[in-house]
């Protein structure tokens, strides 16, 4: 967004609002400028040369507060370049959350009640109001676990979006699943040739080989050629269960992205969003991940990046910790937060190889065979499990062809006492005429109607 040449002279406390400031002056030098016309940081200064100006030191020409844990300095920002801060660490950078705009602030600059303003600047922000999802309750997802950075790391792809100038149609997304630092990458095409030639060039050669790949089951996964390259690299494959995104843990990352895209690209050309990407990427890697307690840059290099002009803030680079002591901190912290966030269904009951289950149907509409998904049925089976490849991904023997899914959107066919209905050898495949296809109808494996009690995980 691009602000016009004037600040609005009072912001509504009940309204959402846009922030337009002026840019034409660096930030720091319009801080520094304006703490000169201040009335009370001038008392402040002219105390601190009196020596009694408690945290607050003047230092050529410029007031800093020392903070008296930490010692770090931080610059003092006078009420008339409060808004300009707030805009520059929060609209202008991807639109973070409130504790990722107060960390971010908070390291560099110092007023009183800079919190509060920094919350209710968020709370009133129009583009965070209409371009961000709302919060949704957890599903039954179990967290993935990877120990050390670049040992696992997950692949998938976003897109068609509008064809660029330079011909870009699709997002590569590569992340790091334990420091959660994000590669992605616009590309013309999205077929294996040019997945394995980018991950070799741009991803490996930069991070290193992983131990193990997760993806979906998107086409380019599924192929001989991924298979014989990951064989030539030595990695692990994983799919995660059709139809469950979000067992995919770079999905979120996706979703940070889009958010980033959209964003800033408000008001300009949509297919223009591969210029956009850089900046997206680097505002992600910015940000403090709530699992690993630090942000990516900081797990990975052991030091923030660095934003335009942070060189005059005069910022205490924190010595940097020993990337094994980094990596055993994350751990720590990851596990406090899987412990505190993981969401683990209730009443779960055990499933194994030969119960019989209903799978949750994913019809398509269609007009000119007048045929509408609403009205199809929301489950197909029984189908016998015949795989358990994780505590919640399983495989189903669905007329004859292995398929994955997970837990969450499964259904099981139970009796009320007995948990989930098993197979015989003689069923161990159920096809639509099978007498266990039909809602009640009974059989040694016991009641599958009306009255028995199904169970959703």
């Amino acid at each position: 967004m691009m602000p016009p040449e004037s600040a609005p002279s009072s912001v509504s406390p009940t309204k959402p609002q846009i922030l337009m400031v002026e840019l034409a002056e660096p930030l720091i030098d319009e801080i520094i400028r304006h703490q000169q016309h201040d009335e009370k940081l001038a008392q402040l200064a002219t105390h601190s040369l009196q020596g009694n100006s408690g945290p607050y030191q003047l230092e050529e020409g410029a007031l800093w507060y020392e903070d008296p844990q930490t010692k770090s300095k931080r610059l003092t920002v006078p009420l008339s370049s409060r808004k300009r801060v707030l805009f520059e660490f929060h609209d202008q950078i991807g639109h973070p959350g409130e504790d990722e705009t107060i960390r971010s602030i908070a390291s560099r600059f110092h007023w009183p009640g800079q919190s509060n303003s920094v919350r209710e600047h968020v709370k009133l922000c129009h583009i965070c109001a209409c371009g961000k999802k709302a919060k949704t309750s957890p599903t039954d997802m179990r967290p993935h676990q990877p120990t050390e950075p670049w040992k696992t790391i997950a692949v998938d792809f976003m897109g068609p979006y509008p064809i660029t100038a330079r011909r870009k149609r699709f997002i590569l997304v590569v992340t790091d699943l334990f420091s959660r630092w994000t590669e992605a990458f616009a590309m013309t095409a999205s077929d294996t040739p040019k997945l394995i030639k980018l991950l070799e060039e741009e991803v490996f050669g930069r991070w290193g080989y992983p131990q193990s790949i997760l993806s979906d089951n998107g086409p380019q996964f599924r192929s001989l050629a991924w298979k014989q390259a990951c064989e030539k690299w030595q990695c692990r494959l994983y799919t995660t269960a059709i139809y469950s995104p979000r067992a995919n843990p770079t999905e979120r990352r996706n979703q940070e992205i889009k958010k980033g895209l959209r964003l800033h690209l408000m008001g300009e050309q949509h297919n223009q969003w591969d210029l956009k990407l850089p900046s997206v990427l680097y505002d992600l890697r910015c940000r403090k991940n709530a699992a690993t307690g630090v942000t990516p840059a900081h797990l990975l290099l052991g030091k923030e990046l660095s934003r335009p002009g942070d060189w005059k803030l005069q910022l205490r680079a924190p010595a940097i910790t020993e990337r094994h002591l980094r990596v055993a901190q994350a751990q720590l912290q990851q596990a406090k937060y899987q412990a505190k966030y993981a969401s683990v269904a209730p009443n779960k009951f055990p499933i194994k190889p030969g119960d019989l289950v209903y799978a949750k149907t994913h019809p398509l509409s269609n007009a000119a065979e007048r045929y509408h998904a609403g009205f199809e049925a929301k489950w197909e089976g029984p189908f016998a499990v015949t795989n358990q490849l994780s505590e919640d991904v399983f495989e189903l023997d669905k007329h004859g062809s292995s398929t994955k899914t997970h837990r969450s959107v499964r259904k099981f066919g139970s009796n009320s006492d007995n948990g989930p209905v098993r197979s015989n050898s003689d069923n161990s495949r159920l096809g639509p005429n099978s007498s266990h296809s039909k809602l009640g109808s009974n059989s040694d494996h016991g009641s599958i109607g009306p009255n028995s009690d199904p169970v959703r995980l």
